[in-house]
């Protein structure tokens, strides 16, 4: 259910005080009753680690030193702003309880490797297919009837589903595209089955005929929702990840995505000799890309005056970068080839349409800048490293044969990482409540298969 309900985030309330949403709420609560169940067996590892190693044995939870060091930047950074409220929800919402998830996935999910029933991976994926389903459902709903649809893009026609604007849409399903891919490929080459005895083979391939049919409905739906939201990040993520999951396949798809990615470029090449729209986003010279730009180089300006070390802090960017923001450009929006003269010698008339104004945005709009002014150049440089580890790991197991049979699994959470770090050079993939735990929850995911090398029976303990 938490997993379904990522987006129900938006709903918010107030307890003793201070400030919650029903995601939250569920974290603790799940990761309450996690510590609460057999706390005296927890209490009994504590005491045997603690009086002698050698009665127990001990494993790090992955990724266990990248936790720490972001958990103490990200304090620091709520101190940087004098440990304010806005700065501790922020440290409540993105890194604590996301990271509480974590410590949860990896403690009751199971790596599936015998014939059995158990609450694996593809538990997890199908829940946030679910999720992907019914906000693409709702996202073409939108699209063809209007309904619920935000006055702020009735005009431009782009969907946002439960979202307020469209590229959260994206944001969120994405990176769920091609962890459904890799678990739909999954089932269909490794014919992943759970038998039991109270159920017949027929009933079995019942149930993996209606969850390959699920999946497929699933991807399409969300693809069908991206595209509606014109999430052109999204899009480009999808497109950059679906490539490195053929490559990492069989020699037969390895083959044919070179193929693709050769025909694409000469496609592209010829495509923006003649159309001028083609060129300018491939140039970066499109309007978003301009806004895109400025941003970054605000932000830079800002960071190298003197806050390259400890960043603005949690919540602190904004009035950060306020002083070195331009309140906007002009932008040739028709292509008009007399626009540079008449810029110098603009009217109101003039001015008004050409002049493209500029917010301030919560976030510099790149994954690496976003970390580097909330964290600081030591949070900048420790998520580096855990994307660097997620990604060594992924391409490590996708090559061992002891995880043949989960091959494309793995292949889709590499990629789908990869989706977030594409989309994320040009927007916001991890600083928003439903995106972070989605973070995490994919990095527990690829955890519970790395603990699948220290044990066959999966009995191990982690510390």
């Amino acid at each position: 259910m938490l997993v379904v309900a990522l987006p129900s985030y938006l709903i918010r309330f107030s307890m003793f005080g201070a400030p919650f949403t029903i995601l939250e709420s569920m974290i603790v609560l799940i990761f309450l009753a996690w510590l609460a169940k057999d706390w005296k067996n927890k209490l009994n590892h504590i005491k045997l680690a603690i009086g002698n190693k050698r009665k127990l044995k001990k494993i790090n939870y992955p990724f266990s030193k990248e936790i720490i060091l972001l958990l103490v930047v990200s304090v620091i950074s709520v101190g940087v702003v004098g440990f304010s409220n806005n700065a501790l929800g922020l440290l409540k919402a993105y890194f604590l309880e996301p990271i509480m998830l974590y410590i949860v996935v990896i403690n009751v999910v199971r790596l599936n490797t015998k014939n059995i029933r158990t609450f694996g991976p593809e538990s997890i994926i199908l829940a946030l297919a679910t999720s992907a389903m019914l906000l693409s459902f709702f996202a073409i709903v939108q699209k063809y009837t209007g309904f619920g649809m935000p006055l702020d893009w009735v005009a431009e026609g782009r969907v946002t589903s439960v979202y307020s604007y469209p590229n959260a849409l994206g944001l969120y399903l994405g990176p769920i595209v091609l962890l459904m891919i890799g678990l739909l490929f999954n089932r269909l080459k490794a014919k992943y089955q759970f038998s039991t005895k109270a159920l017949s083979s027929k009933e079995d391939n019942k149930i993996n005929i209606y969850k390959n049919s699920f999946l497929t409905i699933a991807i399409l739906s969300s693809v069908m929702a991206i595209v509606f939201a014109k999430s052109e990040g999204a899009i480009l993520g999808i497109i950059v990840g679906i490539l490195i999951f053929g490559l990492l396949g069989n020699k037969k798809s390895r083959i044919i995505t070179i193929i693709v990615i050769i025909v694409s470029v000469v496609g592209i090449f010829f495509w923006q000799a003649k159309d001028i729209r083609v060129q300018k986003k491939l140039l970066f010279k499109d309007v978003s890309s301009t806004i895109r730009i400025i941003g970054w180089k605000e932000t830079i300006f800002m960071l190298k005056d003197k806050h390259w070390l400890w960043g603005t802090g949690l919540s602190g960017f904004q009035s950060a970068v306020k002083p070195y923001h331009v309140d906007g450009f002009f932008y040739n929006f028709d292509d008009d080839p007399d626009f540079r003269r008449k810029i110098v010698i603009f009217d109101d008339r003039y001015k008004s349409k050409y002049w493209q104004p500029l917010e301030i945005y919560m976030y510099p709009h790149n994954i690496f800048l976003n970390f580097w002014v909330e964290l600081g150049l030591a949070g900048m440089i420790i998520f580096i490293w855990l994307i660097i580890k997620f990604l060594y790991f992924s391409i490590r197991f996708v090559n061992d044969p002891r995880f043949a049979n989960n091959k494309y699994l793995i292949s889709g959470l590499l990629s789908s990482m990869i989706v977030i770090v594409i989309h994320g050079m040009f927007d916001v993939p991890y600083f928003k409540n439903d995106l972070a735990c989605l973070f995490w929850l994919i990095v527990a995911l690829l955890s519970v298969i790395k603990l699948n090398y220290y044990s066959k029976d999966l009995s191990w303990k982690l510390k």
